[in-house]
Formats: structure tokens, C-alpha cells, sequence
């Protein structure tokens, strides 16, 4: 992939003279423990509202996907801006401790987008189980980060690639135990919903 020429770097459209490394900065790269704090202030950039991501939509057209979409209200936001997709995620749980968890709120997340563009998820998922509850619920797909990170910890690609044959065969063998010969089938399945949704199943 790579940025339209018409396009500059950094803040997508404002001021370049951000980009441009100052004296302090560049003392930085000499330096064998550099504050963390100052290198990256140095480079900070105003926030990313919502009408600051419609303006830039809107100039440069590019598809983006909003993540760590909680709220149906944030949804809301994000097609307003212009997103492509939303991620329901809470980034793994690392970033904020009392995030609710992606699973339980991507129902009313879906209901709001209401298939203007596609709902993914991501966080938690571990197993094919996780991915079918993920589909019945409203998602189009998940996204997975620390399986593959861990299969690739272990043994380099093969890990990773052991790691996704697991899901998949998961995937299947869920979908094969409550009937389900699609996955284009799962999405708004009752019966499905029940089975593998249920309080029980996710531990409470």
C-alpha cells in the first residue's frame, strides 16, 4: 500500500513542518536513553475528532475502519465521519480496565450500523467457538492478534500457520455441531445465539 502522492504525511493535510525534525529531536537518536515522554510530545499533532476525520474523508477519500467502537452512539459517529467499517474492540482489554468486553456489546453496535458497512470484532477471540458467537452476533469477521503472536513466538511462521489451522478447523467444527453449513447463515441465528451465547458459556 502507499500514500497518495497528493497526500502528505502525518496529519493528512496540515501543516508538514510537523514531520521535520528539530535539533532537540534529532539529538535524541544520539542519545542512549531518550525520554519517551518528550520524543513522542515533540511530534503530537491536534486530536482526531469526529469532524476532523469527515474533513479528511472528504478530501482524500480513502477507506478507513473506526476501532475500539464500544457504543451504538459512537458508531453513530464514526459513519458520520465517513468510516468504512466499524471494529468493535476494546484493544484487548489493555488500554482501559472497566471496558465492557467486545462480545457483549457488538449486538447493539451491529443493530445501530444496521448493515450500512461491515461490523468486525476483535478482542478475546481464542477459538472457533469465539468466532462463531462473533458471526452470530452481527459480525462479518473477527480479527485475532495474540493467538498468532503466540504461535509465532513459539516456532516462526508454522506457529502462525498452526494457529490459524486451528481456528479454522474450530471454526468448522462448531458451525458442523449446531447445524450451520454457512457462515453467512449464523448472523441473527436464535437457536445458535442461545446455545453459544448463554451466560453459561461465556463463564458467568
Amino acid at each position: 500500500m502507499r500514500i497518495p502522492s497528493r497526500m502528505r504525511l502525518w496529519d493528512l493535510g496540515e501543516s508538514s513542518s510537523r514531520c521535520r525534525s528539530t535539533p532537540r529531536e534529532r539529538s535524541f537518536s544520539r542519545s542512549p536513553s531518550p525520554n519517551m515522554a518528550s520524543t513522542f510530545g515533540a511530534r503530537v499533532v491536534p486530536p482526531w475528532t469526529w469532524d476532523r476525520l469527515a474533513e479528511a474523508t472528504a478530501r482524500h477519500g480513502l477507506p478507513w475502519i473506526a476501532k475500539g467502537i464500544l457504543t451504538p452512539e459512537s458508531a453513530e459517529a464514526a459513519l458520520g465521519a465517513g468510516a468504512s467499517a466499524i471494529l468493535v474492540s476494546n484493544h484487548g482489554g489493555r488500554q482501559v480496565d472497566p471496558a465492557p468486553a467486545s462480545l457483549d456489546v457488538l449486538p447493539e453496535v451491529a443493530a445501530q450500523v444496521a448493515g450500512r458497512v461491515p461490523v468486525l470484532l476483535d478482542s478475546g477471540v481464542r477459538t472457533g467457538a469465539d468466532v462463531v458467537k462473533a458471526l452470530v452476533l452481527g459480525a462479518r469477521a473477527v480479527l485475532i492478534a495474540r493467538p498468532y503472536a503466540f504461535g509465532l513466538a513459539l516456532d516462526g511462521q508454522d506457529g502462525v500457520e498452526h494457529v490459524v489451522r486451528c481456528l479454522l478447523a474450530e471454526t468448522q467444527l462448531t458451525m458442523i455441531l449446531a447445524g450451520v453449513s454457512r457462515a453467512s447463515d449464523l448472523a441473527g441465528s436464535g437457536l445458535v445465539a442461545a446455545a453459544l451465547c448463554s451466560p453459561a458459556h461465556r463463564g458467568e
